[in-house]
């Protein structure tokens, strides 16, 4: 699909900053960073994995059975992440995907929900209508089913609806107890997903239209490195701090965002625009920077390689102020005053952030009876006796992943025993979602 291709293996690419010549011949428009040329958002991944060796389970490697280790920190399951040089940080910074003309650009795929990762498991429910209400209740059930933990270090749940808009197509819907959505296809040419505050006290909710796809532009640039980069987060329960989103990028500086903790797992797609983990193209591996930041004002060129985004940007020329729907959110979510000004975040140092799918929350609003008996998910995220169960059960047979244990929380090496699960049981890896 493309002129050259660098030997990169799936999932592992490496690429520096941009010299500092380069980076002042870039314009500082507010939106610079977002829309035309998201190099930034794709080297600030690549830059943290230079020197690694990153496992990746998918089509291209080995069967399962023929895998005796699997190892986060490299082994020939693996792919090393070769040296940089400057004829790949020039290609990556000069790759345009909005440059090219509307005829020539190719164009992203969505997998659809018999073969997309986090909707090939609802396969066997149907829904009597795309529309549906949210309410704290609606995510306190898929909490529950999915063995989702809420804590109370904060007085907020962040969650995400991957292919969900509001009723209207409004841009955001300030505080209410319910909300009118539909269920839709997402897509990586536009913000097509939606991102909520749950307020716990009162269970009133904010909601922003987002996106949590990586975005064409971050696809295609990825692609002269065969997917690394830009990935694509699995749905589940994540935790996550304020802090710093590309702190070493003074044109693209983003302070008050919220930053990813510990490991996961990602899918990425090295060979198309798509992502689908039929292809022999694509592979799950561990990921980087999988952040909550501002996504540009541009809703159609959103700006994320597999972060979680939300309309808005920094003013020029210094970044300190927020602006945009980001702004908005920010205050929702406690992350800063009225005023903009950040709240202390020394006691209360994680929020979770519960990311599903709008057809999940559309299912559990219209309460189907086949719906409440059959739906009970482990997933990245989950937690207790179940997950303990299921643990035991595959570090039993897949005993060379390396520091694996039952302990209730399934995290990156539970993501990728329950891949390689699914490669024996249904025969590919198709996503690390177990049904229980």
């Amino acid at each position: 699909m493309r002129r050259r291709e660098f030997a990169f293996g799936l999932g592992a690419a490496g690429a520096a900053m941009l010299t500092p010549a380069a980076a002042r011949a870039q314009a500082p428009d507010p939106d610079r960073d977002y829309d035309a040329d998201i190099t930034d958002l794709v080297m600030d991944e690549l830059e943290a994995i230079q020197g690694q060796r990153i496992d990746a389970i998918g089509r291209s490697n080995l069967p399962a059975s023929d895998r005796s280790v699997l190892r986060i920190n490299g082994t020939d399951a693996g792919y090393e992440v070769p040296p940089l040089n400057d004829e790949l940080r020039a290609l990556l910074a000069q790759d345009n995907y909005w440059a090219l003309s509307p005829a020539s650009r190719p164009q992203p795929g969505w997998a659809g929900a018999a073969r997309a990762p986090d909707y090939q498991h609802l396969a066997g429910f149907a829904l009597s209508s795309d529309a549906f209400e949210l309410s704290a209740g609606v995510l306190r059930r898929l909490a529950e089913a999915n063995s989702f933990v809420l804590n109370d270090r904060r007085p907020v749940l962040i969650f995400g609806l991957r292919g969900c808009r509001l009723l209207g197509e409004e841009d955001w819907a300030p505080w209410a107890a319910v909300h009118r959505l539909e269920a839709v296809d997402p897509t990586h040419l536009e913000c097509r997903c939606l991102i909520g505050v749950l307020r716990k006290s009162d269970g009133m909710i904010a909601l922003f239209r987002a996106s949590t796809l990586p975005a064409v532009a971050a696809m295609y640039k990825s692609l002269n490195v065969r997917g690394g980069g830009t990935s694509m987060l699995p749905t589940g329960l994540y935790a996550y701090s304020v802090g710093v989103h590309l702190a070493n990028k003074p044109l693209s500086i983003q302070r008050g965002a919220l930053r990813i903790r510990s490991g996961y797992c990602v899918l990425r797609t090295a060979d198309d625009l798509t992502f689908d983990a039929f292809s022999a193209g694509d592979a799950w591996t561990r990921g980087e920077f999988h952040n909550i930041h501002a996504g540009g004002s541009n809703l159609q060129r959103y700006g994320s390689n597999g972060c979680q985004v939300i309309p808005g940007g920094y003013a020029q020329p210094d970044r300190l102020q927020a602006t945009g729907h980001w702004a908005e959110f920010r205050r929702a979510a406690g992350i800063v005053d009225d005023d903009g000004v950040q709240i202390p975040d020394d006691e209360s140092p994680s929020y979770q952030y519960m990311l599903l799918t709008g057809r999940e929350a559309a299912l559990a609003y219209q309460g189907g009876q086949a719906f409440h008996n059959g739906y009970r998910r482990l997933r990245p995220g989950s937690t207790g006796e179940a997950v303990t169960r299921l643990q035991r059960r595959l570090f039993s047979l897949y005993t060379g992943i390396e520091g694996a244990r039952a302990d209730g929380q399934f995290g990156m090496l539970t993501s990728f025993a329950v891949l390689l699960n699914k490669k024996e049981t249904e025969g590919e890896y198709t996503s690390p979602i177990a049904l229980i």
